[in-house]
């Protein structure tokens, strides 16, 4: 949220967690005007139909730490542990 303002968009998998789902579907178009593409991020076409190409990593970025959930990107839910 740190990096989004009224207006932005944002593009996101289309299998994200129901809450995370929810919050950029439903919460932030309404209360924060920030807009969502929901695209099949293993269809690379439909990636890059969504953004204009960009590579961020977020370490260099300056962010001091990265969290990935190994369980969401192995399997896209929590039943895999």
């Amino acid at each position: 949220m740190q990096l989004c303002n009224h207006g932005d968009h944002v593009v996101a998998d289309q299998t994200l967690y129901g809450g995370t789902f929810a919050l950029l579907k439903d919460f932030l178009p309404l209360k924060a005007g920030i807009t969502t593409t929901f695209v099949d991020s293993r269809n690379l076409e439909s990636v890059r139909a969504a953004i204009t190409p960009m590579r961020i990593s977020p370490l260099q970025q300056g962010a001091g730490i990265v969290v990935h959930s190994l369980t969401k990107f192995m399997n896209v839910a929590s039943n895999i542990i």
